[in-house]
C-alpha cells in the first residue's frame, strides 16, 4: 500500500479497507487496532510532541494522507500533552483565543488521567472555566490583601 501511494502504482488502495474488513470477517479475526494502513487507530495521536508536529505539519509523521485509506486523522491531545499541542487543538476546535496557562494545562492532564481518555469538548469547556475562575479568584484575592485600609 505504501509504495502505491509513494510510487503510484496502479493500486486501488481505497478499497483496502474494505476488503481486509471482508476477510476479517470470513477469517472470525479482528483487525488490531495498530494495524499497518487499516487498523483503526493507525491514524490517531495523543502524544505531546507529536500531537505538536501533526497541528504543524501531518506529513512529519504521516507517510501519506488518511483519506487516501478512507481513514481520518484522530488528534487526541491528553495527559502528556504540552501547553502548545493543547493551544493548538483549542484553536482547531474553535477556541483559537482559548490559550491554555500552567494552571489549565495541569487541569486537564489531570482530567485525562482521571478520565483515561482525552476529555470531551463540554469538558474542556469546564476545565478552562474553572482554572480561569480559580485564577481570577486567587488574583482578587491577592490584590484585596495588599489593599491598604
Amino acid at each position: 500500500a505504501f509504495l502505491a501511494i509513494r510510487e503510484g502504482r496502479a493500486y486501488r488502495i481505497s478499497r483496502l479497507p474494505g476488503l481486509c474488513a471482508l476477510v476479517s470477517e470470513a477469517a472470525g479475526r479482528a483487525i488490531p487496532a495498530n494495524h499497518p494502513v487499516v487498523g483503526a487507530d493507525i491514524f490517531s495521536c495523543e502524544t505531546g510532541l507529536h500531537l505538536q508536529g501533526l497541528f504543524n505539519d501531518p506529513a512529519t509523521y504521516e507517510p501519506y494522507d488518511p483519506a487516501l485509506v478512507g481513514a481520518r486523522r484522530r488528534l487526541l491531545p491528553g495527559a502528556k500533552t504540552g501547553r502548545r499541542g493543547l493551544a493548538a487543538y483549542l484553536a482547531s476546535i474553535g477556541l483559537p483565543d482559548a490559550e491554555p496557562d500552567r494552571p489549565a494545562l495541569a487541569a486537564f492532564r489531570k482530567k485525562s488521567r482521571e478520565l483515561g481518555r482525552p476529555p470531551s469538548r463540554t469538558e474542556l469547556g469546564g476545565i478552562l472555566r474553572g482554572t480561569r475562575r480559580d485564577t481570577v479568584s486567587a488574583a482578587n484575592t491577592a490584590a484585596a490583601s495588599n489593599h491598604i485600609f
